[in-house]
């Protein structure tokens, strides 16, 4: 607020010991404070009531950029199905869901149910978006398109008195409670827009542009929380939520100052020293210039802030990241030791620093890709670490070889394909299901363990999901799938065994599973109870094997970390049979289970 010279009436105020404003923050004075302004695309201001001229804009089916606290969100009118569809195709946004802004409570109701706690959440200082089941049949009709295939709804409530002044106005020219999509203005992989520069760089984007002569300080996402149970879970830690340190129990203290970059996707890095450790914001996918200068610019204004310099740098094993890549620039410009931890064992770690646990711990990480000791993309992994942060891996999901993308992002299709080829189905057999014969999908010298891959295939089998337009949509599609099912009573019989030993690893063979799941649906069994049975098959093995794990290793903490735990079914089931069965079970809570949790686990792995 300093460039805002305060008015005589404000100064006085502000200076008089007797006044209520002595000495105070200063406010949006009309005279002095802040202006708000509403551009057209070009960037020129239009005269007339921004915020009365913005409601009306928006009602009438534009779409406009709106100055939020850590960037721009792109907004428009959730009941308009041509401007949320229109809004899709200029943010290159087919499938991946749009958070919704409503005013209050009540009006959250009227689309949405909310589990104990979630409305303390939504009113919280953080403001975060929440995710809520939607509410069938809901009070309120939207545009099928913000959330398609998907029963929960992204929301969040205003956090800005902007935010209050555009609903004030929206109400003067409606009866029914308004509801708008707020969106980052951006496109696929690129940050958040925090200046009016990088806006009209995306003049594509929108109509308009509801804006102020207040800069953003901090360029920060929205926080988002999965509240669809008791216990919320941390999905985005950003707004609202950092640099608040986690502090560490005196078993993870940090004796040398230390940067860890984090991974490539959902990427945050974290700066640790002492007791604590601070997160930096959101920074997503570290695959662009825009991305890389969001990071460095990040790190600068979070190390000028805690005072904390790094003595080293940790980084992943993989040698191709991006992430690694400019963790090794910043080693050499700054003469640091640069360390590489593996991924999966980050994650586990993460749980153990969160939770403050000792060791030793028996660890299940599970996601789509991470780069292996032996060279492999692993993806779901049984580790036990020691006291010391000493780790063995113990089993895994049995390798198999696949001709999709390694990255996070794979063809369903192709991986189904493969896996199927592997698992004794004839080629000719595909075709009853409409999957190709070809020789590109056939297996090749990509292997893993990954679980991620597994769901896709699985996906593309039953025909719930055959195209990814992001990251996690096969999985997301399959456990709604299963959601909806009911029970899967009928399909006891279809009990496999997937638990072996090969050279004292435990491993689980996805081969019988994906027979099975073939068979099924070719007998025409529908495909939410073929997705059913599958988590429960699933669930099944992971609780044998660590219950056999655990015996033979004489553990009774079980820690579950990884993107594949967000799915609500595999974590809650999964957790609910552990403790019965007498065990201590911890996951991540404060720190994502996807790999927005890894810096942690990085920052705490060495000392």
């Amino acid at each position: 607020m300093r460039k805002f010279r305060m008015c005589e009436e404000c100064q006085k105020e502000y200076l008089s010991p007797a006044n209520r404003r002595f000495h105070a923050e200063p406010i949006a004075c009309p005279r002095c404070g802040p202006a708000v302004q509403l551009l057209n695309k070009k960037g020129r201001p239009i005269s007339c009531d921004p915020i009365d001229k913005a409601a009306r804009l928006i009602l009438g089916g534009k779409i406009l950029a709106v100055k939020g606290l850590g960037g721009f969100h792109l907004c428009c009118d959730a009941r308009n199905d041509l401007a949320v569809r229109r809004l899709r195709r200029l943010k290159g946004r087919d499938q991946k869901p749009f958070a919704l802004m409503v005013e209050s409570l009540t009006a959250v109701r009227n689309i949405c149910h909310l589990p104990a706690g979630a409305g303390r959440l939504l009113r919280s200082p953080a403001a975060p978006i929440v995710l809520l089941p939607k509410r069938k049949p809901a009070k309120a009709r939207l545009a099928p398109l913000i959330a398609p295939h998907n029963p929960a709804y992204g929301i969040l409530l205003p956090y800005t008195p902007l935010h209050l002044l555009i609903f004030k106005s929206l109400k003067k020219y409606q009866v029914k409670p308004p509801v708008l999509i707020m969106t980052s203005a951006n496109v696929s992989d690129e940050p958040i827009a925090a200046s009016e520069e990088e806006l009209f760089n995306r003049s594509g984007l929108f109509d308009y542009v509801l804006t102020h002569n207040r800069e953003i300080a901090n360029r920060c996402d929205d926080s988002v929380i999965q509240a669809e149970t008791a216990n919320a879970i941390m999905v985005r830690r950003s707004r609202g939520y950092t640099p608040r340190p986690l502090h560490l129990s005196r078993v993870f203290h940090v004796k040398h100052p230390t940067l860890a970059v984090g991974a490539d996707s959902k990427n945050c890095f974290a700066l640790a020293a002492g007791g604590r450790v601070f997160a930096g914001p959101h920074i997503g996918e570290l695959e662009t210039a825009a991305a890389e200068r969001f990071f460095l610019a990040a790190l600068q204004r979070l190390t000028d802030w805690t005072g904390i310099k790094p003595a080293r740098v940790v980084c992943d094993l993989h040698p191709d990241y991006s992430s690694v890549r400019l963790a090794e620039t910043l080693s050499r410009k700054f003469q640091l030791p640069l360390k590489r931890v593996q991924h999966h064992y980050a994650h586990i770690l993460s749980v153990m620093a969160e939770h403050g646990l000792r060791g030793p711990v028996l660890g299940l990480a599970a996601d789509g890709t991470g780069y292996g000791l032996d060279r492999a993309i692993w993806g779901c992994e049984f580790l036990l670490i020691n006291p010391d942060r000493t780790w063995k891996r113990l089993g895994h999901l049995a390798y198999l070889r696949h001709g999709a993308s390694a990255g996070y992002l794979a063809d369903p299709v192709q991986v189904a394909v493969s896996y199927l080829l592997q698992s004794g189905i004839e080629p000719g057999a595909l075709r009853r299901l409409g999957l190709p014969v070809s020789a590109a999908y056939a297996p090749a010298p990509v292997i893993t363990s990954s679980l991620g891959r597994l769901f896709d295939a699985v996906a593309a089998i039953t025909g719930v999901c055959r195209r990814a337009t992001f990251e996690g949509e096969p999985a997301i599609a399959l456990e709604n799938e299963a959601l909806s099912a009911g029970t899967a009573s009928e399909l006891k019989l279809a009990e496999v065994e997937l638990l072996s030993t090969d050279e004292e690893m435990l491993l689980l063979d996805p081969r019988p599973l994906i027979r099975t799941v073939f068979q099924l649906i070719c007998s025409r069994v529908p495909a939410g109870k073929v997705s059913l049975w599958f988590h429960q098959t699933l669930v099944g093995a992971f609780h044998q094997a660590l219950i056999r794990l655990a015996e033979l290793n004489q553990i009774n903490t079980i820690c579950l970390s990884g993107g594949s735990f967000q799915n609500r079914l595999l974590r809650l089931e999964l957790v609910r049979r552990l403790r019965g069965s007498g065990f201590r079970v911890y996951h991540n809570q404060e720190f994502p289970l996807n790999d927005g949790g890894i810096a942690l686990g990085q920052a705490v792995a060495l000392d």
